[in-house]
């Protein structure tokens, strides 16, 4: 079993940088209110990116000069697992593998935060397994909290 720990202080959107690999599979993940006064509003959700190639004609060439291969246009679609999910201060917030299960080769797993107060403190700890490893018989029921 391998982790990700990621301590966020920003509201904007973050990568928790999940590994790309097509034989490691997310299997639980912990977001911990750290911040001493103020519940925190999380967003949890999976992006993916495509480039587009509509707009040309057939036999175009897509390196034009006013265009770069690179700078082809973009579609990008997101899919949220938790949206302004309200964690009180002190609490954690745990996800097993039921509510996090998604193709980590064509899709990124972003948290964003926000909060009442100017500041934000959350720590996440994401673990993931190869797949063919024994993990656990059985399964929680999806979401759980607990209290420091």
């Amino acid at each position: 079993m391998s982790y990700i720990y990621k301590n966020i202080i920003v509201k904007t959107a973050t990568d928790l940088e999940v590994s790309s690999s097509p034989r490691e599979s997310v299997t639980k993940a912990s977001i911990a209110n750290k911040h001493a006064s103020d519940s925190v509003f999380v967003d949890l959700y999976l992006s993916r990116i495509e480039r587009d190639n509509d707009g040309l004609t057939v036999g175009e060439d897509k390196r034009r000069s006013d265009r770069s291969y690179n700078e082809l246009p973009t579609t990008t679609y997101e899919y949220c697992i938790l949206k302004n999910c309200i964690i009180p201060k002190g609490v954690t917030l745990i996800l097993d593998e039921s509510s996090l299960f998604f193709d980590q080769t064509k899709y990124r797993l972003y948290i964003k935060l926000e909060a009442d107060g100017s500041s934000v403190a959350v720590d996440v700890i994401i673990s993931y397994d190869k797949q063919g490893s024994s993990t656990s018989s059985t399964m929680s029921t999806g979401f759980t909290s607990s209290s420091y």
